[in-house]
């Protein structure tokens, strides 16, 4: 069986298994073990799931979290042919329909020669027709 638990927050704690054998009747390893849990490096993209055509919504990545890169730009495809460019940024879309919104963070350029390295995710978004 998988045990799912969620962790209240970052930091290391102690875990203890208890590994359990059905046909001996028996725990067969018990063990304790420090585990380290991190938030995972990703370009994070907060807005609503569903939105409402034609009503201006915010898209924010302030919640990125990418350690050891050095941000420069956050470029932002809202997947109906618009962009924008901002850590938080405004769009409205025309139309219903369903979206997949792509936050790509650019990395600083080191130097003149540099090719910036580029980090991405992304999240489908349900637009519906409002009701005016």
């Amino acid at each position: 069986h998988d045990i799912i638990y969620e962790f209240p927050d970052t930091g290391t704690y102690k875990v203890d298994f208890h590994i359990y054998d059905k046909q001996l009747d028996t725990i067969m390893i018990p063990m304790s073990k420090e585990w380290p849990i991190k938030l995972k490096e990703q370009a994070v993209i907060i807005c609503p799931d569903t939105i409402l055509a034609g009503n201006p919504v915010e898209f924010d990545g302030t919640q990125t979290y990418l350690p050891d890169f050095d941000d420069n730009a956050y470029l932002w495809d809202f997947g109906d042919g618009s962009f924008g460019q901002g850590q938080q940024v405004i769009h409205t879309y025309l139309y219903p329909g369903r979206f997949r919104v792509t936050l790509g963070v650019q990395e600083r350029k080191k130097s003149r020669k540099d090719v910036p390295e580029m980090r991405s995710n992304f999240k489908d978004v349900i637009v519906v027709q409002s009701r005016q």
